[in-house]
């Protein structure tokens, strides 16, 4: 039968998904959590403001917005710990790989693929897959922030909050186009230091082998 194409983003998936999933749930709980606070500070309030409400309700809230604000904050640590570990052992895994099958090419792979090409590989594209566990979460985080938000601030203030959102949702062009030109910046600067790596390995090898011949005299 034909032989089914590997897939990295599989791999990776299957071998630190458990983990990663596992920090997200913490993720979700840190953004939860985070929505308890304005919650517990809108009812101490209210217990300022009327004094029929009697008094252990607001020891109570107290003690309540101390532990939520602890607990915030060990899972928003256990989130980090875990992403950054899923992301150093991508990164060590890629490396690993990119390299392996660099000693493995064949001279007609290796006249199509440069030396600075597999250094980039090893060096800034294995670093932007630990980048990438840091942030990945933030492609379900953030809308869900923003849509419990929203519901708080529509009870709060009404419709007020349109105004904001607005501003919000006429932004986003204005940052993708951010995000396009930063792009073409970063693979104009990828071409830039594979050039760069390229021009210093042959500058080492040429000096290797005037070393070699002991050849500096005529050179």
């Amino acid at each position: 039968g034909r032989r089914k194409e590997p897939s990295l983003a599989f791999t990776l998936a299957k071998t630190f998904g458990s983990t990663y999933v596992l920090g997200a749930l913490f993720k979700l709980a840190q953004d939860l959590l985070g929505f308890v606070g304005p919650q517990l500070l809108k009812l101490m309030i209210n217990y300022t403001s009327d004094k029929t409400i009697p008094s252990w309700q607001g020891y109570f809230y107290a003690v309540l917005l101390f532990v939520t604000a602890v607990i915030q904050s060990l899972c928003l640590h256990q989130y980090f710990h875990r992403c950054f570990k899923v992301g150093m052992r991508v990164r060590s895994a890629v490396i690993h790989a990119v390299y392996s099958k660099s000693l493995r090419l064949s001279n007609k792979a290796r006249k199509t693929s440069t030396v600075g090409e597999i250094v980039n590989l090893m060096s800034v594209d294995a670093q932007r897959f630990m980048d990438l566990t840091l942030y990945f979460n933030m492609i379900w985080s953030a809308p869900l922030q923003i849509v419990i938000s929203l519901i708080f601030l529509w009870f709060t203030l009404g419709p007020a909050i349109f105004a904001g959102f607005a501003v919000m949702v006429l932004m986003t062009p204005i940052n993708f186009a951010i995000a396009a030109i930063s792009k073409r910046f970063q693979a104009k600067q990828m071409i830039l230091k594979d050039s760069r790596i390229k021009l210093v390995n042959e500058i080492l090898n040429g000096i290797r082998v005037i070393k070699l011949y002991a050849w500096e005299i005529p050179f």
